[in-house]
């Protein structure tokens, strides 16, 4: 995300009076500006050839809960700014999130084409536990859950390892430290209803309801507040304070 920012606002460019090079960055809009939508379309004519000319574009509808509509989708400013145009004004880390090209192209190939055998290897595999989260996994997990925005992904992720939850491991994967598991387990059993994924989801669902002005704001923050503040000063009175500070 702090590479985004960066070509969102242009710092690394070294012009003066230069713009970005991408639109603004937390966001999960599919929508695209007819203006760009042209340009694209020149783009790709004039590179390629008329004949891959795009036509009508198509309009995607947005399936994501919660999408934030107000900006267009994460596209390049220009399409004429190539990522070789700019990289010689691009750091390594920023060019290659500007390119996004780390996939592996595939050979051309047609229905029933036979295919080499390059490697046969006599390897057993057993079933493995799930792999840990990723930054990018996580962030998959947290949209499909409908939990969090897209300005709120990075924040996130940096409480967690700032406060030293979790930590990256070899594979920069997030590994939960002995304090995590303390911690969730105390929540757990004494907040549940306030730490389970549903309950964040449809608070989040509320409170775009509230946006959106289908409801009143004090009365879902009433229907929340009370019952949580009663059991807070609860759980205060109930928690051995000096066995919890040992504990962490």
């Amino acid at each position: 995300m702090r590479l985004a920012q960066q070509l969102y606002e242009g710092v690394a460019l070294g012009k003066e009076g230069m713009t970005g090079l991408i639109t603004y960055m937390r966001t999960d809009s599919l929508n695209l500006a007819d203006q760009f939508l042209s340009a694209a379309g020149d783009y790709i004519a004039e590179t390629f050839g008329k004949e891959y000319g795009v036509g009508t574009p198509r309009r995607f509808k947005n399936t994501s809960k919660g999408a934030q509509e107000a900006h267009e989708a994460i596209r390049p400013t220009d399409p004429m700014r190539t990522p070789e145009s700019v990289r010689d004004h691009l750091d390594p880390q920023q060019y290659k999130l500007y390119d996004l090209a780390k996939e592996t192209v595939l050979p051309s190939m047609q229905k029933d084409d036979a295919i080499a055998l390059t490697e046969l290897l006599p390897a057993q595999h057993f079933t493995e536990p799930p792999a840990r989260y990723s930054d990018a996994t996580l962030v998959k997990a947290l949209e499909e859950h409908g939990i969090g925005r897209p300005s709120t992904y990075a924040p996130t992720i940096s409480t967690i390892v700032d406060r030293g939850y979790v930590e990256r491991d070899d594979a920069k994967r997030l590994k939960p430290r002995d304090i995590a598991y303390t911690v969730n387990d105390l929540l757990v059993e004494h907040f549940a209803n306030i730490v389970d994924k549903d309950f964040t989801a449809q608070m989040e669902q509320q409170l775009d309801d509230v946006e959106e002005g289908k409801v009143e704001w004090v009365p879902v923050i009433d229907a929340f507040y009370k019952p949580f503040h009663e059991n807070l000063e609860h759980k205060a009175k109930e928690i051995d304070k000096k066995e919890l500070t040992e504990i962490l």
